[in-house]
């Protein structure tokens, strides 16, 4: 009977705390609600609507220049990985593939620059052919790659 008198107490104050407790938070949502009324008020509906629309600019030139294709990077790589005695002549890029014609000293001099291309991880897929020998005694060919897309992404060149 006492133990019983005991959980009976105990679960009536709990009851009045959790009542307490109610309108308590009861009153800090309304006290927040006011708060959240009195700053949406400061603000002119024209800022807004600027605001939406510079966000939504912002929004799409992200997205232009991640689409965007930085050219100036292939030649970049173009310059580093050509051996001195291999040159190209004409340059052409469409959908991720690009293509080259150009003159090396050599057979040799071909098959290394072949080689230093193929070991990119920038680019995969190479491809010679249309070999000739020019009078000058020089290697004549026609190169075709694809590209990474990493090698050509505005947002890599920007780093």
């Amino acid at each position: 009977m006492g133990l019983s008198s005991v959980f009976f107490i105990l679960s009536l104050l709990l009851s009045f705390g959790l009542f307490f407790y109610k309108g308590l938070l009861e009153g800090e949502i309304k006290t927040l609600g006011e708060n959240l009324a009195k700053v949406e008020n400061e603000f002119e509906a024209s800022s807004i609507l600027e605001l939406q629309s510079t966000a939504m600019g912002i929004s799409k030139a992200r997205v232009l220049f991640g689409e965007h294709a930085a050219l100036s990077q292939i030649f970049k790589f173009l310059s580093a990985n050509t051996l001195s005695d291999a040159r190209f002549s004409s340059f052409s890029f469409q959908g991720g593939k690009a293509e080259m014609n150009g003159t090396a000293k050599s057979y040799f001099v071909l098959a290394q620059q072949a080689l230093i291309f193929e070991k990119s991880r920038l680019i995969k897929e190479v491809g010679l052919s249309n070999f000739s020998l020019s009078s000058e005694g020089f290697v004549n060919f026609n190169l075709k790659f694809e590209v990474m897309p990493e090698l050509i992404s505005y947002k890599e060149s920007i780093k």
